[in-house]
């Protein structure tokens, strides 16, 4: 390609190498409807593809989340109820979701095999451009809201209201989107994007059409594809739906919001019927950070994040814990949005203690300000940044697909967040300067602009919350006439007929599928060295990774009684996190953030194709490659001279492992019953 070429319908426009994408970004438009496409031209066998847009929510409906399910329940090409489910038991795919933001929605599929490739690319073009919710209003029933007259009385249903009633049981999304109300008054951010439960049932089949008809325009989009991709096969295929459209769509952007004066409010949340109280106030407070598009700034508070708050060493959180009146404090980041705001929160508190808890992080602060600079610790900090950079999971290019959207909406940059090389060194070259103590200054002592929120616990909330949800239902009841009751049923007739009722053979037929002749016919090699060290096996993989070595230590654990075994658990969370024969705790740490990127002991089960099975103690970290000789003798030293005697220490990650473990399990309980 050229610049100025004109290919199936898009006209390229720019070509960007990339030393560190080990690549070139070529940038194309759609000459009818303006559509920008992004490929980025790097040989990867995994190849990935996402049509998403700019969907900026003006209410708490959840519309655009509802939309998000809704496409994927059936196109007018591929007219089957759930073909995503029917393309995971037929598809090679390596990636195949789609995700809902606070101001975007995302359709990414990624596969290694060619023609399965272009078979999920065609299955999510036809679902987001030409999906049967305009046909077929069953689909927003069932995926949206919907009054369910099959039991003994009338109730709200529906797919995402579901959803989002489990999630508003975690007091951490509760945290984020209250935070956001405050903050945000004025802004799209200000609203739950994935829909308030409360809300959700406001929103009509008419409004839910007219949101897909406003945003799901080329114009309002962003097409990105990554990897050794043919664009002779998939240009005219993209075209072919992007040209159905003229240009008349709009592109919709974000509203800044100017940062107002800080606000407050309590807010009770639900805790069990006999559960106490005591101690379980969450007292939050946030400021908006500034814009996405000062990357050096948001990359740097994660670093003071980290510096301050990560870990129960950390200067400002070990001065919180030493207080006694919280189990836990932390400092986050919330980025991905134009702009990011960051929040204090102390878990397991009392209102009664908010001002001491206050009091002290700013004399923490305080203190940081008036002491020299710990240069090595921020060093650290920018090292363990640099590896978690450079060692992306798989699939990288869903990844990258996200990272480029956002550069594209917040500040007109693809690779705004892609690339990092420059953005490090100045982050090194600010260490020597007062940057981070003036971020201090404006993030710990500042109250400018500082909203917050006390987060009481209530016994009957849950009794509280089950009567407003029937009230609205009475009230939503006793607002219809007969006629409008008589309609009501009969659209849930219709919708329970249409859900029991099975896809024809010929309607499942209409789904692309893969034959033997399409694979490969060995798979892909992976290649193993065996050697010994000492007495112990080694296996050794080399492969591409982009100077990060990963090592993972097995030992032997078939010895541990069952009664043992989550003591073995937890005695492995506490690696890394006491001091050994040689390192103070904190100093640990920091040798750690020095030499490794992630440090991971756990208890695994690994099984083995007869039917055995093998208890390990699994030990696994990464490191650069060069910084091999520092990294081994340091994890030997945690692995040989941890010191189990600091009792007051791990009675503190006890107490935090056991309030995470409770906070997981009320958000998610599904996931645990499934593992038990």
């Amino acid at each position: 390609m050229t610049l100025n070429d004109v290919i199936c319908g898009f006209r390229v426009t720019e070509a960007r190498e990339s030393r560190e994408l080990c690549g070139t970004l070529w940038t194309l438009r759609h000459e009818k409807t303006g559509a920008p496409l992004y490929w980025l031209d790097n040989g990867a066998e995994n190849m990935v593809f996402s049509v998403a847009f700019n969907t900026v929510p003006w209410d708490d409906t959840g519309v655009f989340h509802i939309l998000e399910h809704s496409v994927l329940c059936g196109s007018e090409k591929y007219p089957v109820k759930e073909p995503f489910l029917d393309l995971l038991k037929s598809s090679l795919n390596t990636f195949l979701n789609a995700m809902t933001f606070p101001d975007k929605t995302m359709y990414p599929v990624a596969s290694r095999n060619e023609k399965d490739f272009m078979n999920l690319v065609s299955v999510y073009l036809d679902a987001v451009f030409c999906p049967m919710i305009t046909k077929n209003p069953s689909i927003f029933l069932q995926e949206g809201t919907r009054i369910d007259f099959s039991g003994d009385e009338p109730a709200f249903n529906g797919v995402v209201y579901n959803e989002m009633k489990g999630a508003f049981g975690s007091l951490n999304t509760r945290i984020i989107n209250e935070l956001e109300r405050l903050l945000y008054p004025d802004s799209p951010y200000g609203f739950v994007s994935g829909g308030d439960p409360k809300a959700i049932t406001d929103l009509t089949y008419e409004g839910f059409l007219a949101a897909y008809k406003t945003f799901y325009h080329p114009a309002n989009s962003v097409l990105y594809l990554d990897g050794a991709v043919s664009l002779d096969a998939v240009l005219p295929l993209i075209d072919g739906y992007l040209s159905a459209y003229g240009a008349e769509g709009v592109l919709h952007t974000i509203p800044l919001q100017t940062p107002v004066e800080g606000r407050a409010a309590v807010i009770n949340y639900e805790i069990g019927e006999n559960e106490s109280p005591e101690k379980k106030t969450c007292i939050v407070r946030g400021k908006i950070a500034g814009e996405d598009k000062d990357r050096v700034k948001m990359l740097a508070l994660g670093i003071l994040r980290s510096y301050l708050f990560g870990s129960n060493e950390a200067p400002v959180k070990r001065a919180v814990l030493q207080t006694g009146l919280a189990e836990d404090v932390s400092f986050s980041v919330f980025d991905g949005i134009l702009q990011p705001f960051a929040s204090l929160v102390f878990r397991n508190t009392e209102q009664a203690h908010r001002d001491a808890l206050v009091n002290a992080v700013k004399t923490a602060a305080d203190g940081l300000l008036a002491a020299p600079t710990d240069t090595d610790a921020l060093f650290a900090e920018i090292d363990k940044l640099e590896l978690n950079v450079k060692e992306p999971e798989e699939p990288q290019g869903i990844d990258r697909a996200i990272d480029l959207m956002s550069g594209v909406v917040y500040c007109g940059d693809p690779l705004a967040h892609l690339e990092y090389d420059g953005l490090l060194a100045e982050l090194r070259r600010l260490v020597e300067t007062d940057y981070y103590k003036d971020l201090i200054k404006e993030f710990l002592l500042d109250d400018a602009n500082v909203s917050e929120i006390a987060f009481v616990p209530d016994p009957a909330m849950g009794k509280k919350n089950a009567a407003e949800e029937q009230a609205r239902l009475d009230e939503k009841l006793a607002s219809m006439d007969e006629n409008a009751l008589a309609d009501a049923k009969t659209r849930f007739d219709a919708f329970k007929a249409w859900q029991d009722t099975p896809d024809t053979d010929a309607q499942k037929a209409t789904l692309p599928t893969l034959s033997v002749s399409d694979l490969p016919e060995a798979p892909a090699p992976f290649i193993t060295e065996q050697k010994t060290q000492g007495q112990a096996a080694v296996s050794f993989h080399p492969a591409h990774t982009a100077g990060v070595s990963y090592v993972r230590l097995y030992f032997a654990a078939e010895d541990i009684s069952p009664e043992a075994l989550p003591v073995l658990s937890f005695a492995a969370d506490l690696l890394g996190s006491l001091p050994t024969g040689s390192h103070a705790a904190a100093s640990l740490e920091r040798a750690l953030k020095r030499t490794t990127g992630w440090f991971s002991p756990s208890v695994l089960t690994l099984f083995v194709p007869n039917g055995g099975a093998y208890l390990r103690l699994a030990v696994g970290f990464s490191a650069m490659s060069r910084k091999l000789p520092q990294a081994v003798p340091l994890i030997t030293e945690i692995l040989t001279e941890t010191q189990f005697t600091e009792k007051d220490k791990i009675k503190e990650i006890l107490t935090q492992t056991r309030d995470r473990l409770y906070r997981a399990i009320c958000a998610s309980g599904s996931r645990y019953a499934g593992r038990r």
